[in-house]
């Protein structure tokens, strides 16, 4: 994250209302940036102010009856308007809401998923980049790599090494993801950790595209294997990456 991100993240930061994720990269960089984790401190400060000085707002017990009741006569004219309608262009409209109530939470719930989903994947990365434990066995030799994972699970994940094309392999690692264990492949570009995530392709990937502060995911199928690509390089560093594996693992 640079100081722009972490100064729109930070109210939230010290209200205690940011996911997990961005608030361990918030407090990775208040660590390390001595301007922002001043900021932090006056934000801090100034909520600390706000609570003892303001007065607390106590509503009159009296509000919410008053509430009710117009709410109440708020819905009289509603049900006359609709008195006229015959039962059965009621039961149609009714059953339309139905469906449309459904369809919405379909896409809601799969929305979430993939949301969580992608939370995981940047979780993943992120701690094993904090933690420095990014790699279990270390070696840019694919044929080291590839027998090392296919030891460790029930199949055998395609590995390439892109040192030719500026994405040098460190080696990989082992990572559970969604209740399912997958090859964590990591790759490097400049200063930047490129983690690749395999599984074999028996469920339907959570996304194609996705987005979170400061990182970029991007998921395919492909040779009867799902892989997920996550960093925090530039967007056209990481479809640069993406384009010179699919043709080194076809």
């Amino acid at each position: 994250m640079e100081c722009k991100e972490i100064r729109h993240w930070l109210a939230a930061h010290v209200d205690g209302e940011l996911d997990l994720v961005h608030d361990a990269e918030v407090s990775a960089h208040l660590q390390a940036c001595a301007a922002c984790a001043a900021a932090a401190r006056q934000q801090s400060a100034l909520r600390a102010l706000v609570r003892e000085k303001l007065p607390a707002f106590t509503p009159p017990p009296h509000l919410a009856t008053r509430i009710r009741a117009q709410l109440r006569s708020a819905k009289e004219p509603a049900r006359s308007r609709w008195s006229w309608w015959p039962a059965w262009n009621m039961a149609g409209v009714l059953a339309g809401l139905c469906l449309a109530a459904l369809i919405g939470f379909q896409w809601g719930d799969q929305r979430a998923r993939s949301a969580q989903f992608g939370d995981e994947i940047v979780s993943s990365h992120l701690r094993a980049v904090l933690a420095d434990h990014m790699l279990d066995v270390v070696s840019s030799d694919r044929h080291t790599v590839k027998p090392w994972l296919s030891s460790k699970l029930d199949f055998s994940p395609p590995v390439a090494d892109l040192a030719a094309d500026g994405y040098p392999l460190l080696g990989a690692r082992v990572e559970r993801l969604g209740g399912q264990t997958t090859a964590a492949l990591v790759y490097q570009k400049r200063k930047h950790f490129i983690t690749v995530f395999i599984w074999p392709a028996a469920t339907a990937l959570p996304f194609t595209d996705e987005h979170r502060v400061g990182y970029e995911m991007r998921a395919w199928r492909q040779a009867d294997m799902n892989f997920i690509a996550a960093s925090d390089v530039a967007a056209s560093d990481l479809d640069d990456f993406i384009t010179h594996l699919r043709a080194a693992t076809q």
